[in-house]
């Protein structure tokens, strides 16, 4: 989903491709950082806890998640948050 449940009613005003554009200037310079665009590319609702259940398959990856501080107030809120 180009869009977080949490924003339905308040779309961004920059397009997910845009936005996946920025992250990955942003994060080049982090040669272990890579940007996965699997929740851009789904039509369902994406929710952060099916990623990492995805990404926690691999077991050689040590896995870090890393939120805004508009997304920290309202963490307790997100699916299987604890």
């Amino acid at each position: 989903a180009s869009l977080s449940p949490f924003k339905e009613n308040t779309p961004p005003l920059v397009s997910a491709e845009d936005r996946a554009v920025m992250l990955r200037i942003a994060i080049s310079p982090i040669k272990k950082f890579k940007m996965l665009d699997w929740e851009i590319q789904t039509a369902e609702p994406a929710y952060t806890i099916d990623t990492v259940r995805r990404l926690s398959q691999d077991h050689l990856l040590k896995l870090h998640l890393l939120i805004g501080e508009d997304h920290l107030a309202s963490f307790h809120r997100w699916k299987e948050a604890e």
